[in-house]
């Protein structure tokens, strides 16, 4: 009867810690909603909605006085919709996105972002509109035009494992960033990674690659794709891998 009696107490402590556990996932749940509301009614209270945003041809830029930019048009269409002033701030280095969103400086971030684990600790990401992979890029060799592709293709690189004893440029900050410092574990051999900061983006680094200043970054295929048409001796062919669960 005792030994019956030790279970019942045992399982009725399961039980109790169990209830207590989703009562405090459904508490933080409950405030998490209520602050996502204020800020909302803030939002609506001020008129205008505050965005966070990138210089690049595919969030935000100007072109002879006309504000342009994929996720712009997205932005624009909303606030309209929900009737709301647009205000777009262009955060000049990319590391001070998150900061400045969580000190209220903005709103929304509008930028190329990669979802990750460590990120979504820190910010509440949207559903995603796009899903685009990371890519390779490199310079073609001088003289591609004239070459066989055969030729060309001997001196590209066309596997990550390649870049073993290769310079690699990219953002610090990025996700990719961490998937080469792992890389380096699973091949066994050193990739010289040099860390950039956030006051170069993806399209001063694809320059860069197609200058012959640094040999290699990895970008986003669609920030990648809009710049072959102003570098075409670039090559971008080459996907990045993600480790499992990050897009």
């Amino acid at each position: 009867m005792k030994y019956k009696m030790i279970i019942f107490i045992l399982l009725w402590t399961v039980i109790i810690s169990a209830c207590s556990s989703d009562s405090k996932r459904e508490t933080a749940i409950e405030e998490e909603n209520s602050e996502s509301l204020q800020d909302y009614q803030r939002i609506i209270e001020d008129g205008k909605i505050v965005v966070l945003a990138e210089n690049s041809s595919t969030s935000y830029f100007v072109y002879r006085g006309e504000k342009m930019g994929f996720e712009y048009e997205l932005l624009n269409e909303f606030a309209k919709e929900i009737g709301l002033e647009l205000e777009i701030k262009t955060i000049a280095n990319l590391d001070n996105l998150i900061p400045l969103l969580n000190q209220g400086d903005g709103d929304i971030i509008s930028c190329n972002y990669t979802v990750t684990r460590e990120r979504t600790k820190l910010i509440d990401f949207s559903i995603p509109y796009l899903k685009t992979p990371q890519v390779l890029v490199q310079k073609k060799p001088d003289g591609w035009q004239k070459m066989k592709n055969e030729e060309v293709e001997q001196q590209l690189i066309r596997e990550p494992v390649q870049l073993s004893k290769k310079h690699i440029n990219v953002w610090e900050n990025s996700s990719y960033y961490q998937r080469l410092i792992h890389l380096q574990e699973e091949i066994g051999d050193s990739i010289f990674i040099n860390p950039v900061n956030g006051v170069i983006g993806s399209e001063e680094l694809i320059e860069q690659v197609s200058q012959g200043i640094i040999d290699y970054t990895i970008v986003e295929e669609n920030i990648a794709q809009v710049n072959t048409r102003f570098f075409d001796n670039i090559d971008i062919s080459v996907p990045w891998i993600l480790p499992s669960g990050e897009m």
